[in-house]
């Protein structure tokens, strides 16, 4: 059980979305608890997010994000760990009068995340830790043509982004932690000239965790706050309701399932404050299902 116990620290979530409103909405890179483990993983991670798009305060069309992200977490020293990224997108747009379908290979993201500090007691259970962590997002996905009127839609953006993490954990009591996490996606522009906004994203989680026999459970809840400057073209700011600047401020709960040979989560997350695209744009709920199979690391 102390190596599960290590467990804990594996990832609430893991987020890099390729577009950045409706297929962007928790859009920074983000590993969630983490700290160094014994194991490798590799699995599959299915998220979903739904949007409604407004005129004059008027819903006249509904989104719908699919992804499906096939990734693998590296163990490569005590205290560095190596993230790979492969999502498959569908995203659906319904409007009053015509529905709109972008599916394909999204953008491909890799991320090293290395422990700063990191203290446990006697039996190796981690008690606090300080982590930053650095990636990239290529341009692999799909991105809308020219003048294209749903460039959210696409898989991709056509950019090559950097991905910066921070994040820290400590815990409170026996089975009561609390973790918080800031993170910034520094965007490039794609070879039409199109860029989206440089995005920011923090958030504070407590986590509860109990054992029962081989397995252990782990539950979370908090706040995420994301916030997203305005898309440019050619250098220029797109006009308000255009450039899809704004912030969101969201409630997160969900738990994990851990044992020797897999790890299983799940999460929701819903709107608690928001101003998207000069409100046109509003995020209704997002939810996620990560199962991941788990490799003890040889000594």
């Amino acid at each position: 059980m102390k190596t599960i116990s290590l467990l804990l620290l594996l990832a609430l979530s893991s987020s890099a979305r390729a577009c950045d409103l409706c297929g962007g909405v928790g859009a920074n890179a983000s590993l969630g608890l983490m700290a160094g483990t014994r194991f490798h993983t590799y699995g599959l991670q299915t998220s979903c997010r739904q949007f409604n798009g407004y005129i004059n305060q008027i819903t006249h069309a509904k989104g719908y994000m699919f992804t499906e992200e096939f990734t693998f977490r590296w163990q490569a020293l005590n205290r560095l760990q190596v993230y790979g990224f492969a999502p498959v997108v569908q995203n659906v747009y319904k409007e009053t009068f015509d529905t709109q379908f972008q599916h394909g290979l999204g953008d491909m993201r890799m991320l090293v995340n290395g422990i700063i500090y990191s203290r446990s007691d006697t039996t190796g259970t981690n008690l606090s830790f300080l982590s930053l962590g650095y990636g990239l997002k290529f341009a692999t996905g799909q991105f809308a043509p020219s003048q294209s009127m749903y460039t959210n839609l696409y898989p991709g953006t056509g950019s090559t982004d950097q991905l910066f993490l921070m994040q820290c954990f400590k815990r409170i009591s026996s089975s009561i932690g609390i973790q918080a996490e800031a993170s910034f996606a520094l965007k490039g522009a794609n070879n039409l000239g199109y860029r989206f906004g440089n995005s920011t994203q923090a958030s504070v989680q407590l986590t509860y965790n109990q054992s029962y026999k081989i397995k252990r459970l782990l539950a979370h809840a908090g706040l995420v706050y994301d916030h997203f400057n305005s898309n440019k073209t050619n250098g220029f700011l797109l006009p308000e309701g255009q450039n899809n600047k704004g912030y969101i401020t969201s409630s997160k709960m969900g738990f994990m399932l851990i044992s020797h040979q897999f790890m299983v989560s799940t999460s929701i997350q819903a709107p608690l404050i928001q101003r998207l695209n000069a409100g046109q744009t509003k995020l209704r709920w997002s939810a996620q299902l990560n199962f991941q199979f788990l490799i003890q690391k040889k000594k």
